[in-house]
């Protein structure tokens, strides 16, 4: 992780792209791109997207979509490879690029070693005949929601429970009230509106404590934190009590923060 155009440059993202499409061993490799909405992602996208088709690679565009989407995007199109481009607890200034596997999973430190001593080496590019060619998902949101709302608990209702949800100004800001409310909940959603600059603007302590205070002056059953990424949420109940945090742990990557929320939902309706 670096601070994005100092650390992170663009050309260091079109190396990444094109050491990725050569590492791969399919003869014309498919890679998911997904990112959160801060400033530098678009640029670090396009950057990307250069580099991979430069490889040879094909590239699905997700836009901006929560880092659990990318990987049920990589899996469901049977891809090699999904990069999600953002910094799940950081401001707008940092960025980093993640690497997945075609299951979902984090690339180990073996598959690592595999894609970046190449970064030193000259940027080659493929014949005109051979470049990539990059498509947009248009339904990548759609797609997540259904899959979100797929894992819910059958025989629970979320029907009139009201559900106070931050998501940072992050790239949840579509998806967790649109799968909220499909299951019946009465959202108020906060910091959903990201302007490229306010992404991850409080910390953890400062998010619990705005939602324990927002619950106070409304009629809902529970708050929920997401980062801007997805993978970590953090949930209250109607006293204002945290009564799960996940926002931050070793597994961030391995995990799938809407969904989980939506577990730990079920199991305290049905107490």
């Amino acid at each position: 992780m670096a601070v994005a155009v100092g650390g992170l440059h663009p050309l260091y993202a079109m190396r990444l792209g094109a050491c990725l499409g050569r590492a791969l061993e399919s003869e014309r490799p498919l890679v998911v791109l997904a990112k959160d909405p801060r400033q530098s992602s678009y640029m670090l996208e396009a950057a990307l997207q250069a580099g991979l088709s430069a490889s040879g690679a094909d590239v699905l565009l997700a836009s901006s979509l929560p880092e659990p989407g990318l990987r049920y995007l990589t899996r469901t199109f049977h891809a090699d490879a999904g990069v999600m481009i953002g910094a799940a607890n950081m401001p707008h200034p940092y960025s980093d690029l993640t690497l997945f596997d075609g299951n979902g999973a984090p690339y180990s430190t073996e598959q690592r070693q595999a894609v970046e001593p190449q970064l030193d080496q000259p940027l080659m590019c493929v014949s005109s005949d051979r470049l990539g060619k990059a498509t947009k998902i248009t339904d990548a949101v759609g797609r997540y929601v259904e899959y979100c709302k797929s894992r819910f608990s059958a025989g629970v209702a979320l029907k009139g429970i009201g559900v106070l949800v931050d998501t940072a100004h992050g790239a949840c800001h579509k998806v967790a009230p649109k799968v909220l409310t499909e299951l019946g909940a009465q959202v108020t959603l906060r910091r959903g509106d990201p302007n490229g600059f306010n992404i991850n603007n409080q910390s953890l302590v400062q998010v619990e404590a705005s939602l324990a205070d927002a619950m106070a002056t409304r009629s809902v059953q529970f708050a929920l934190g997401l980062n801007s990424e997805g993978s970590g949420f953090v949930l209250l109940n109607d006293c204002g009590m945290v009564i799960a945090d996940h926002w931050k742990d070793e597994q961030l990557h391995c995990r799938d923060g809407m969904v989980e929320a939506l577990a730990e939902l079920s199991r305290h309706l049905q107490r």
